[in-house]
């Protein structure tokens, strides 16, 4: 098991992955590296240990190295490091991009060093910084066999459940962490947008629907989603269906694309016919 962790950049990830390695005793955070010295020297502040440093020549070789920049920055940092002889076949390299895979690393796999990616299935800017938050907390990690083994044992000292990935349909993990986000809250959204046609304040609107969408989300969750179908679609009301479409076609056209097109997923879901005709899927 290596004992030094060395981070390339400082935002809520990096400094509070390195945070719970530190007080588990699973690592030793030894450089931290960010944009500028002082952003290094308050992730450090975050971390509770470790030291700041101000560029890469300052970096000295560790075992594990996390490159926490954002994506676009991921390749350019793996290849500084090899430059500056921080890695070699001893090194450990990981990201923690839920998109991209440890491709990125390259530069560091060809010097010798095992290499992955890891990604923590929440919201990073909710990250917390207790191992008692971050139990349970599912982390898909692909890469070679040496990184994955080493990653997942690193991992699960911290309370997280690891599952693997793969480095060919990556983007195809991400699209999923999307739909079960950020594409929740915009449906989220249109409810209380409909709601705003009305007159109804928004704050009252997101009031109506929580314990609705908290039961579908609860019944979907526990026993599928087929179980969790009601409305509509599922009873076979095509003709109200289609007039829900046509009233929010004449108060708010792009809310209603949304709709049908949502109608017809709906439909596909319930294994139901579709209440629109198979030309306008």
């Amino acid at each position: 098991m290596p004992t030094s962790l060395s981070i390339v950049g400082g935002g809520r990830l990096g400094t509070g992955l390195g945070r719970l390695w530190a007080a588990r005793g699973s690592l030793r955070v030894q450089d931290v590296l960010c944009r500028s010295l002082d952003a290094a020297h308050r992730a450090v502040d975050r971390i509770g240990a470790g030291r700041a440093v101000a560029g890469y020549e300052d970096l000295r070789r560790a075992d594990l190295f996390l490159i926490a920049t954002p994506d676009g920055a991921i390749a350019a940092s793996a290849a500084r490091l090899v430059a500056g002889g921080c890695v070699d076949e001893s090194s450990t390299v990981f990201h923690c991009s839920g998109a991209e895979s440890s491709e990125l690393l390259e530069a560091a796999r060809r010097r010798g060093a095992a290499t992955a990616s890891a990604h923590p299935l929440m919201t990073f800017s909710e990250l917390p910084m207790s191992a008692g938050a971050f139990a349970g907390t599912y982390c898909a990690i692909e890469g070679d066999p040496r990184a994955r083994g080493l990653l997942g044992r690193l991992f699960e000292q911290i309370g997280a459940t690891v599952v693997a990935s793969s480095t060919e349909h990556k983007l195809l993990y991400h699209a999923a962490a999307v739909f079960a986000s950020n594409y929740v809250v915009a449906l989220l959204q249109a409810a209380v947008e409909t709601h705003e046609l009305l007159g109804i304040p928004p704050q009252v609107s997101r009031e109506m629907i929580a314990p609705l969408v908290r039961r579908s989300v609860d019944t979907a969750l526990a026993a599928g989603p087929r179980a969790a179908m009601t409305g509509p679609i599922v009873r076979g009301d095509a003709a109200l269906v289609q007039r829900q479409f046509t009233a929010l076609l004449a108060s708010e056209p792009r809310i209603a694309g949304l709709y049908r097109a949502l109608a017809v997923h709906t439909a596909r879901v319930a294994q139901v016919p579709s209440p629109f005709p198979p030309a306008d899927d």
